[in-house]
Order: C-alpha cells, then sequence, then structure tokens
C-alpha cells in the first residue's frame, strides 16, 4: 500500500515538473504582459534636425533625412522611387561655415572639396502612410526616411568637406511632368582626427556632424541659421504652382435606374485619350523623338455607406499608357491612351493627369442596350453627344479653363423589351409546347386501346 502511495507522489511530481517546463517554454511573444519579450517598436528618428544639423560625437554612419510626397488627398500615393545621390562638390574658394560644437562659442572653418560618393533609393506606393497637411484640407502627404550611407567616404585630414545632394525620379509608368523637381542640396560633412594608438599605425577620421542646407540655397556665416534644411525633400504630386490639386481629371460615373434594372449589371466603356502636339507654323517638328505621350493614373471608386465616394481597395489602380497612333510611323506628334473600363451602379473611375486640348472619347459599349437599357449621358461640359452603330460615345476637349470633367452614364430599364421577353419566356414556351404534344399522342393512344 505504502509503495504504491510512494509511485503516485512520484508520478505526480513528475507531471507537476512537466506541466511547468511546458509553461518555462512558452516564447516570449505568447505572453500578455507588454513588458516581456523583444521590443519591435521602430527606432526614433535621429537624422538631420528642424535646424538643419545632425550630430554624433561617437560618429555618424549615415546621412538620415526625409523624403516627403505631397498629393491631393483623394489620390493614392504612386509607385515612384526617388533616387538620391550624395557627391563631393568643389568648395569656392575662401568658402568657410561655422564649426560645430557643444557650447555656444562659434567659430569658422574653411571648406575643402569633397570626394566620392553615395547612392540610395526612397521608394513609395500605396502601403505608405499619409497624413494631411496642416492647415489644407485638400492636402495629404507621405514620408519616408533615407539613410545614405558614408561609410565609403574617405578623408585625408580633419575639416569640413562639401557635397550636393541630388534628385531623380526613376519612375516610368506616370507621367513625369506631374511631379515637381528639387534644386540640389548642398551637405557639409564635419571630420574629426582620430588618433592613431601607436607611431607605426595611421590615423583615422570620423565624420561627427552633418549641416544640410535648403534646396538652392549656400551658407552664410553672417546668418547660419537662414539656409538650414528643415531635414525634409519636398516634392508634389498633381499640385498646381500655389500647391493645391491641379484640375486636370477625368471622372466617369455609372448609375443604374429602372424598375427592371439590375445593381450588379456590369457595363463596359472604350476610354481613348488623344494627345497630339501642335506642329503648325514649324515650331515643333513632327519627327522629333522626343515628342513622347503622357501617362495617366486611374483610380476605381465606390460609394460607401454614408453615399460618399471613396476609393475601391478592391480594384488596383491603373495605369493607362500612351502609344503613337501609328507605331511604325516615323512621325510622333500624334500619342492615344486607350483604357476598357467596366462598371456597376454608384461605381466611377478617376483618371488624373489631363492636359489643355486632350479629347476624351468615352463610348459605352452595345452591350447595356443589348439588355434593354437606354442610355443617357450628362456632363459639366457643354458638348455633345452622338450614337453611332456601336454604341453611345461622349467627346468631350478637355479645357483647362473649364477644369475637372465629370460624366455621367445613367442606365435605364423600366420594361423587358419584346427581345428580352422573347428570349426569357422561349425556354418554358418550348416545354409547354412538348408537353402538350406528347399529351395529344398519349391520349389519342388510349383512345384506339
Amino acid at each position: 500500500m505504502k509503495l504504491n502511495k510512494t509511485f503516485g507522489r512520484i508520478a505526480t511530481t513528475l507531471v507537476a515538473t512537466a506541466m511547468l517546463a511546458s509553461v518555462a517554454a512558452v516564447p516570449a511573444f505568447a505572453v500578455d504582459d507588454p513588458d516581456i519579450g523583444a521590443d519591435v517598436s521602430e527606432p526614433e528618428y535621429s537624422g538631420i534636425t528642424d535646424e538643419g544639423t545632425q550630430h554624433d560625437a561617437d560618429g555618424i554612419e549615415n546621412f538620415t533625412f526625409k523624403k516627403v510626397l505631397q498629393l491631393p488627398v483623394n489620390v493614392p500615393v504612386p509607385n515612384a522611387d526617388f533616387n538620391f545621390t550624395l557627391a563631393g562638390a568643389e568648395a569656392i574658394k575662401g568658402e568657410e561655415v561655422r564649426g560645430m560644437t557643444a557650447g555656444n562659442t562659434y567659430y569658422s572653418q574653411a571648406v575643402a572639396s569633397g570626394k566620392g560618393e553615395a547612392t540610395v533609393t526612397a521608394t513609395f506606393n500605396q502601403d505608405v502612410p499619409t497624413t494631411q497637411v496642416v492647415g489644407n484640407a485638400q492636402i495629404k502627404e507621405a514620408e519616408v526616411t533615407v539613410n545614405i550611407s558614408l561609410e565609403s567616404f574617405e578623408f585625408d585630414d580633419a575639416g569640413v568637406y562639401k557635397y550636393a545632394l541630388s534628385e531623380a525620379i526613376s519612375d516610368t509608368t506616370f507621367a513625369k511632368e506631374e511631379y515637381t523637381t528639387v534644386e540640389d542640396s548642398i551637405v557639409y560633412l564635419y571630420v574629426e582626427r582620430i588618433l592613431a594608438e601607436s607611431p607605426a599605425a595611421e590615423d583615422e577620421y570620423k565624420i561627427t556632424g552633418i549641416v544640410m542646407m535648403k534646396p538652392g540655397t549656400e551658407y552664410d556665416t553672417a546668418s547660419p541659421s537662414a539656409g538650414k534644411s528643415d531635414g525634409r525633400i519636398v516634392n508634389t504630386y498633381l499640385l498646381d504652382k500655389d500647391g493645391n490639386p491641379e484640375d486636370n481629371e477625368l471622372t466617369i460615373e455609372k448609375q443604374v435606374a429602372g424598375s427592371m434594372s439590375s445593381p450588379n449589371d456590369e457595363f463596359t466603356f472604350n476610354l481613348e485619350i488623344v494627345q497630339q502636339y501642335n506642329t503648325q507654323g514649324g515650331t515643333i517638328d513632327p519627327k522629333d523623338p522626343n515628342l513622347k505621350g503622357k501617362n495617366y493614373y486611374m483610380v476605381y471608386e465606390k460609394k460607401n455607406a454614408e453615399g460618399q465616394y471613396v476609393i475601391d481597395d478592391k480594384k488596383a489602380p491603373v495605369i493607362i499608357t500612351s502609344e503613337k497612333q501609328n507605331p511604325n510611323s516615323d512621325y510622333t506628334w500624334n500619342w492615344h491612351a486607350k483604357q476598357t473600363i467596366t462598371l456597376k451602379h454608384n461605381e466611377r473611375v478617376r483618371i488624373y493627369g489631363l492636359t489643355d486640348g486632350q479629347q476624351c472619347n468615352i463610348k459605352e459599349l452595345t452591350s447595356g442596350d443589348a439588355r434593354g437599357y437606354s442610355a443617357e449621358y450628362t456632363s459639366n461640359y457643354a458638348s455633345m453627344n452622338m450614337e453611332d452603330a456601336t454604341g453611345k460615345t461622349f467627346m468631350p476637349t478637355f479645357d483647362k479653363d473649364v477644369g475637372n470633367l465629370d460624366v455621367t452614364c445613367t442606365n435605364t430599364r423600366d420594361a423587358v423589351s419584346p427581345t428580352g421577353l422573347v428570349m426569357d419566356i422561349a425556354p418554358y414556351a418550348l416545354l409547354v409546347i412538348v408537353a402538350a404534344a406528347g399529351c395529344f399522342v398519349f391520349l389519342r393512344k388510349r383512345r384506339k386501346d
């Protein structure tokens, strides 16, 4: 009996030990306590400050600043790459800057020409978060932190070295002319000497300070803070020179009405945007290979429960590319951008990037008419409607003085058309006829019997 109790206690101890071991083996991320486990929060930004400086007495390995893209609130962040190059620049004779010290002692230092270069790419896409610009409900901005490695730069002596930060947009899917360009920024690297530990070893150098100037400005020792950057390189997309959204949009909206209509019916459009360079008067060579067609950015939108149009996150944005009207021709003045669009009730597309004088051919195909729908166009533009053998066509010409072009196509179906009625009841009518014939044959045979 005692032996059984002993075995029982041993078994209980083993089970308890196994349970404790299993609890101890639970990984840190499974514990509910937020103070336990790895810190996965993003590191704080420690780059160029609002005063245009970056300082670290232990040495700076990366030149860090922020790339900002401002755009209208209703436009998704485009897929765009901004390439940055930090390259040595030639110092002007007698050029000086203020020294960087921890205290309030200022002194001037001569500037030397920098050597070497480093590159990096800031990538923007729809996953980059945006914030609304304070004081302007129409504008938002996306922000990406940029780090340019300084490890490849070599120095022969302590001092201040001059560099130029340049930007280029490597974006083949968007019309580059819709972006603003940014001038080069002057960047000064402050280099200190690290004395060798032995006479046989060589001295080393470290970068302990960086001064970044606003694009297109030079350092002024009399007023050193006047031209310093706030650590942000800002481009705009689809904004005018005053920083407001450009009126260069085309909106095509679909509405379905009538007692016999269905909100799930789809309607197809063919869109063609015609861009022609004016070659009259000899100012433009129609064979100039530099004449290029624009690309356009199309976003799908749908109404939400509150009746407001929002971006349809189930449909990806589309780049509408332009091609020469005649690809085999040497003439480059005539470009056409074509796109097929399918919409249902309370859906629309918004196309960005129109310029003055571009003709927009909007044609609804015959699929709507074949189902008994009629079609009617309404627009804020005074342009005629046309109807031909292939369907409805709306052909306005974009006018920058009028602004955004809005087109609504309403398809109405109040009753089933005769053709539609025949198609709908034909199978049932055939069944009735077959059944009647069968009954006639069967009854006639019974009578004979």
